[in-house]
C-alpha cells in the first residue's frame, strides 16, 4: 500500500487555462500543437485539410512545460491519465528540465492497444532520477509528443505527489550480502494512533497499526 504524504500540484484542464504552462512546438505546423479540448490536453500528429484525404501527416514534436519548477525527491510520483484515437499507436515522453534548454528523458509512456479508453499512467520520478544519476532538486516537468502519423493523444488529471510504501505491523527480514561486516540502523514512526503502550515495530496491542521506516 502507498501513503500520499502531499500533493505538489494537480491539473484537470476543465477551465482550459494553460497559463501555468509553456508550449514549445518544434515541428513544421506551429498552429497545431498542444491545446485543450473537452477538458483534456490534446496533441495531434496530423493537420486537417479541406480536401481529400482531409489530413496531412505531421511529424509532431511538441513539448508542454510547467512554468514552475517543483521539488523532486526520492518519493516523487507523477501520475496522469492518457487516451488516444482507437487505432492510433501513441506515446508521450516525460522529461525534466532545470533551465528550459536541456531536457532529460525520464520515461516513454506508450499506448498501443486498439481502444479509446483512458488509462492511468504512473512515473516514479524519484526512482528514475536515481537511476539516471540525477540529483534530487527543483525541476520543471515536461510532456513531449513526438510521433509521426495521423493520430492524437490526450492527457488529463496530472498530479505530482509524495508517496511512501506502508506495511502492516509484523515480522520483516532484512537480507543482505557483503564482503565485510556492516551495520544497519533502522528508525520508524507511527502513522496511525499509538497504542497505550507502544512496543516497537511488532505491536501485539494493535496488529493493524502501521509504521513507516525513516
Amino acid at each position: 500500500n502507498e501513503l500520499v504524504l502531499g500533493t505538489s500540484f494537480s491539473y484537470d484542464f476543465e477551465s482550459a487555462d494553460l497559463s501555468d504552462f509553456t508550449i514549445v512546438d518544434n515541428d513544421e505546423f506551429k498552429d497545431y500543437t498542444w491545446t485543450v479540448e473537452n477538458g483534456s490536453l490534446v496533441s495531434y500528429s496530423f493537420v486537417p485539410t479541406p480536401e481529400y484525404p482531409y489530413y496531412i501527416a505531421n511529424d509532431a514534436d511538441e513539448r508542454i512545460i510547467t512554468n514552475k519548477a517543483y521539488a523532486i525527491t526520492a518519493n516523487s510520483i507523477l501520475e496522469f491519465e492518457m487516451s488516444k484515437g482507437e487505432y492510433d499507436f501513441e506515446e508521450v515522453i516525460v522529461e525534466v528540465t532545470q533551465d528550459g534548454e536541456i531536457f532529460t528523458e525520464i520515461e516513454k509512456v506508450t499506448y498501443h492497444e486498439y481502444t479509446t479508453d483512458w488509462k492511468t499512467c504512473k512515473v516514479d520520478l524519484g526512482a528514475k532520477l536515481a537511476e539516471l544519476g540525477l540529483a534530487y532538486g527543483d525541476y520543471q516537468l515536461v510532456f513531449r509528443h513526438d510521433v509521426s502519423g495521423i493520430g492524437s493523444t490526450q492527457i488529463d488529471n496530472i498530479s505530482l505527489t509524495e508517496r511512501v510504501n506502508v506495511y502492516p505491523a509484523g515480522k520483516y527480514y532484512l537480507v543482505a550480502a557483503a564482503a565485510e561486516a556492516f551495520t544497519v540502523n533502522l528508525s520508524y514512526e507511527v502513522l496511525d494512533e499509538e497504542p497505550e503502550e507502544p512496543v516497537g515495530p511488532e505491536d501485539p496491542y494493535n496488529p493493524e497499526l502501521k509504521y513507516r521506516l525513516l
